[in-house]
């Protein structure tokens, strides 16, 4: 009796160490995903928002007159989508390192940070860099991104 206790313990055990591994290795995979997954996103949307920055530069000649409601309609028309209101996650310096466009406007007109900037995307238009993009917030996820998560 004493033998078959021990070995129905031990196999308990056995059971609920590998029920704790299999739980944590889900856990870490879950978190790595989830990670890589967000890293995709913003950089996605960074390269979008770069595309419809230098489009507008392009197009303007210059800043001037840039705002998160003009680059919003121009997103839409650019993906075709319909999103709620314009959400900008990322800041937009010019070329003399003063920001353009940011989701604080009392930031517009100040000079930027050298390490964001050193962090940020080059706009580049006709192979001359006019300004630079950096994140200043994680995006939310879309309905769709978080029932694909």
């Amino acid at each position: 009796m004493c033998m078959r206790s021990l070995s129905t313990r031990l196999a308990l055990a056995f059971a609920l160490t590998s029920l704790v591994g299999i739980g944590l290795a889900a856990f870490f995979v879950r978190q790595l995903v989830s990670t890589q997954f967000d890293s995709f996103i913003v950089e996605q949307r960074q390269a979008e928002f770069v595309d419809l920055a230098a489009s507008y530069y392009a197009a303007n000649g210059s800043w001037q007159g840039i705002s998160p409601q003009v680059l919003f309609r121009a997103y839409n028309r650019h993906a075709g989508g319909d999103r709620d209101g314009p959400v900008i996650t990322f800041a937009l310096v010019d070329s003399s390192g003063r920001v353009v466009l940011s989701p604080n406007p009392s930031e517009r007109g100040r000079p930027a940070d050298p390490a964001w900037l050193a962090e940020g995307t080059a706009v580049t238009v006709d192979g001359e860099v006019v300004g630079t993009v950096y994140l200043t917030a994680a995006p939310g996820l879309s309905p769709e991104e978080l029932r694909y998560l």
